[in-house]
């Protein structure tokens, strides 16, 4: 690695003897590193961006500290605030990157030109600058000294690497400064000709984490090719003119992938274990995938502005806003309308907060408010866009007037995945003349409707009355996006609005529930709902629930002419064909296909260069009785356990792979040669089979359920132990299938 001084212009199924109480759940975690109790990541001068994809590198996020988050570091009011929660969350990392306008060589280009208020104007904001990099100083010198690690980012030509304080950070133990080049990690730009390109701009860091530095100090690869005769890769964009020096300084998502990914190399290494997250055993159905994203950001989009994190001061017009899903940026006025309309609702349809003194929250809870923060989605495409905004409270189990180690206070059941397809079921399983049809419901703000059953103060946005004063703060009388139990309060706001309706809660799952008399039957997952019953019962219970919800009807399923034929609800594919339709009137129910895309995509297989199998797995495999993957093959138990969890997702819709994916499962914690050819022996099985759609034809109604079950009697060859299988269904319709491996007997 180049080093250079700087300034220079150059599940399955638990075992059946899992301990399920909390304590058994904690030492779980524990077993693999996770820490219960400090965060792992905060971020400074930064809206949030490492936070919100820290997760799926099994870390844990802190608090984002940025103007934009309600944090003001010209107010020494914040800044003691800021060293209290510091203090409070004990992070292992901080990334700090403070404004860097006024030390930057290429922004000052102008400087003899400026008229004496510019120049006062200059002066304050340099001023400001230092004032703030010294703050960084000694929160990173704090970091060292009780063995925490810092990352700091300016660019490489900065003044600010020779002044004082950091020059004093560069000399602490450990303390290393290197340079780097953005353009290796996906920095992209228009030139003045309309042509789009990488940008270099040379930025240099500064740790005390060997990991992290090697992941994102890496070198453009032109100096090297020219320097040995060869045509560069690629021709980058210059950043001067057109805005693109401002642009450039939000990181891409490239950027910050690799950060992530460099802090949890370093804690694999100290801690021995570390924690499991989208990245190690792959993401969940909701979650998008990491590697995907960065990649589409860079081959699709490939502009700066799309990028994920934006670092350093903003204006007060510009609220530097990005979609939470794309990174891509949006509009500043529809974001600002967006936000304006949300605190509209807030304060003036749903009552949220009450403005309070600030000192009334110092009183009662002897700390600060909790921050919030701004997160928006464009609902609509590049052309139409549809911003929504959301105000998201920054609770964290460190930062909360719940303790930590009570479940029960924030837990929110989920339905069954069996609930969505007994429906489907039950509605090829009734007479054609009661009209029974399937209505998709999505409740907005749902949070925000519930009452808070505890007192919870929150710093107020700055679109919001007293959102400016920072003597005022925001005592909760309803919930909040982020706030723990606000998953709990909307189920409890559920249940009371449905039994006053007359629908009876499920005994095994509180999410279902049913209207004899009406004739319902439905179930919510979060606020998403789903309803089967007749026509017009259904468009009753819609209108009940726009008595106290904000309802949003997304559609009805059935076998009228202007029905739906197709919608998607957790991940799944809902189709109803009605009687005249080829093959027949029938209910079908699909696994999103796109997962076994990328799976295959994962292990390189594509049709017609691989050669697929007519079976997922081979019984006489032992999964145990292998050598050392990694060390073998080079495949990392990353890839490994991604793969894995994969094909165990997908066999929650695909019985025929639930038995191969619960066995290459065996190998998660020291993956073996052998278990991976069970999962490559599953995907060329895919490959080949690559949809496997559940079919729900009409049937006489059923008055009872059927239970199936098997076992192949000490089927693993090196364990002697069983697997178990078990199947319902209603009538012909197959509604769930199972399979899992004996426990210990003792």
């Amino acid at each position: 690695m180049e080093r250079e001084t700087p300034g220079a212009t150059s599940s399955n199924h638990a075992p059946m003897d899992a301990d399920l109480s909390l304590e058994g759940l904690q030492r779980v975690l524990v077993g693999y590193g996770v820490d219960l109790s400090s965060v792992d990541v905060t971020e400074m001068f930064s809206v949030g961006n490492f936070a919100r994809m820290a997760p799926r590198f099994g870390l844990q996020p802190g608090t984002a500290y940025d103007l934009r988050t309600g944090w003001d570091f010209d107010k020494p009011e914040d800044v003691k605030r800021c060293w209290a929660t510091l203090e409070e969350e004990d992070p292992y990392l901080v990334i700090g990157s403070p404004l860097c306008y006024p030390f930057s060589v290429l922004q000052n280009l102008s400087a003899g030109k400026r008229n004496a208020e510019q120049e006062a104007k200059a002066k304050e904001l340099y001023d400001k600058a230092v004032r703030h990099l010294q703050f960084m100083a000694e929160v990173y010198a704090w970091q060292v000294g009780r063995g925490k690690k810092f990352l700091h980012e300016h660019p490489w030509s900065s003044k600010s690497w020779r002044m004082e304080m950091m020059v004093s950070v560069a000399t602490l133990p450990g303390v290393e400064v290197r340079r780097g080049h953005q353009c290796v990690h996906g920095l992209r730009d228009v030139d003045d000709h309309g042509r789009e390109g990488p940008v270099k701009k040379e930025t240099g860091w500064m740790s005390n984490c060997t990991e992290i530095l090697d992941a994102v100090a890496l070198l453009c690869p032109n100096g090297d090719l020219v320097a040995r005769g060869k045509k560069p890769a690629h021709e980058h964009v210059l950043l001067i003119g057109g805005g693109r020096a401002r642009r450039a300084e939000r990181y891409p998502p490239g950027l910050i992938a690799a950060v992530l990914r460099g802090l949890r190399n370093h804690l694999r290494r100290v801690r021995g274990k570390y924690n499991i997250g989208a990245m190690d055993t792959g993401p969940t159905a909701e979650e998008p995938e990491v590697d995907d994203q960065i990649r589409d950001w860079i081959d699709e989009n490939g502009s700066v502005t799309s990028a994920g994190a934006s670092h350093g001061s903003a204006d007060d017009d510009d609220p530097g806003a990005i979609d939470e899903v794309t990174g891509l940026p949006l509009p500043a006025g529809a974001v600002r309308e967006a936000r304006r309309e949300e605190v509209e609702y807030m304060e003036s349809k749903l009552h949220v907060w009450d403005v309070v003194p600030v000192d009334q929250c110092w009183a009662e809870t002897g700390k600060p408010p909790i921050g919030t923060r701004w997160t928006e989605l464009n609902k609509g495409d590049a052309e139409h866009m549809l911003v929504r905004s959301r105000l998201v409270a920054q609770e964290t189990k460190r930062r909360s007037t719940i303790d930590p180690s009570d479940t029960a206070a924030v837990f929110a059941a989920s339905p069954p995945l069996e609930a969505l397809r007994l429906l489907g079921s039950l509605a090829m399983s009734t007479d054609p003349r009661d009209e029974m049809v399937l209505r998709f419901l999505d409740i907005s703000r749902a949070h925000p409707h519930c009452e808070m059953k505890r007192r919870m103060y929150v710093r107020l946005p700055k679109e919001a009355r007293g959102g400016d004063d920072p003597t005022k703060c925001g005592l909760l009388r309803m919930c909040l996006y982020g706030t723990r139990d606000a998953g709990q309060n909307f189920e409890f706001k559920v249940r009371a609005a449905m039994t006053a309706m007359g629908c009876k809660q499920g005994l095994y799952s509180p999410c279902c529930y049913t209207s004899g008399e009406r004739k319902l039957s439905f179930f919510h997952h979060g606020d998403d709902f789903v309803i089967l019953g007749p026509r017009s019962q259904s468009a009753w219970l819609v209108q009940e629930m726009s008595r106290q919800f904000i309802v949003k009807d997304r559609g009805v399923l059935g076998p009228g002419a202007s029905d739906l034929r197709e919608i998607r609800v957790l991940n799944r594919l809902i189709r109803w064909y009605p009687i005249g339709s080829a093959g027949g009137e029938r209910v079908e129910y699909e696994a999103d296909p796109r997962h076994v895309e990328i799976l295959l995509a994962q292990l390189g297989l594509r049709v017609g260069s691989a050669k697929a199998v007519v079976t997922p797995g081979a019984k006489d495999l032992d999964i145990l009785d292998g050598k050392n993957l990694t060390e073998t093959s080079g495949v990392s138990p990353t890839e490994f356990r991604s793969a894995v969890m994969r094909a165990n997702y997908l066999a929650a819709d695909r019985p025929e792979l639930q038995f191969s994916a619960k066995e290459a499962a065996r190998g998660m914690q020291n993956p073996t040669t052998t278990a991976w050819e069970a999962v490559k022996r599953t995907a060329r099985f895919l490959l080949g089979s690559p949809r496997l759609v559940w079919v729900w034809r009409r049937q006489n109604p059923r008055d009872h359920f059927i239970g199936l079950g098997d076992s192949d009697w000490a089927g693993q060859q090196s364990t002697r132990k069983n697997t178990s299988a078990s199947a319902g269904m209603l009538g012909e319709h197959l509604i769930f299938q199972s399979g899992t491996t004996q426990g210990p007997i003792s």
